[in-house]
């Protein structure tokens, strides 16, 4: 489905990639935890199993970019407590990924969305915590694995120092 929906009070439309939406269930929460996938198979799976406890707590809402691997079947997301998935159909990357996901919690009447990569990196113990500062009424929160108490996981070496000596400084600047 393709959607470029006007912005309340806004003067500019919104571009939204072309995607196909399956709902598995009605909005439950205020809040939507958006997972952004594409191939990533048992990894997948594996961060869904460890997001069920938090399930209560957020809707959560996979954007895949056009897997073929089948962890985005409906029978590995029900099970997991997935909302609903969207499909990428048309061209892009992550960015399409994110435009989808963020305008399908924009219609559904999300208060906020969580956004987590579904590689099995990231944390969904952190959830208790973006859900508090969200509903302290800050407007953007964002978790760091460079920040106290933060962690990562499988970094390629060459990853972790090319984030600290050339796009943390370039981003300072």
């Amino acid at each position: 489905m393709t959607r470029s929906a006007r912005l309340t009070g806004a003067t500019a439309e919104r571009y939204v990639p072309a995607h196909r939406l399956v709902a598995f269930r009605p909005r439950r929460s205020r809040y939507c935890l958006a997972v952004f996938v594409i191939n990533e198979g048992q990894r997948l799976l594996a961060q869904l199993e460890r997001t069920v406890p938090y399930g209560h707590d957020v809707d959560i809402v996979i954007a895949d970019g056009g897997s073929t691997d089948g962890s985005t079947a409906e029978a590995n997301l029900l099970p997991r407590g997935v909302r609903a998935l969207l499909v990428k159909e048309g061209p892009g990357r992550l960015g399409a990924q994110m435009l989808m996901a963020f305008d399908f919690a924009l219609r559904e009447g999300y208060a906020g969305v969580i956004a987590m990569d579904g590689n099995n990196k990231d944390d969904p113990e952190a959830i208790p915590r973006f859900l508090a500062a969200l509903d302290s009424g800050c407007a953007h929160v964002q978790g760091s694995r460079y920040m106290p108490g933060g962690r990562e996981a499988n970094t390629p070496f060459a990853r972790k120092w090319g984030v600290r000596l050339l796009h943390a400084p370039l981003i300072r600047l």
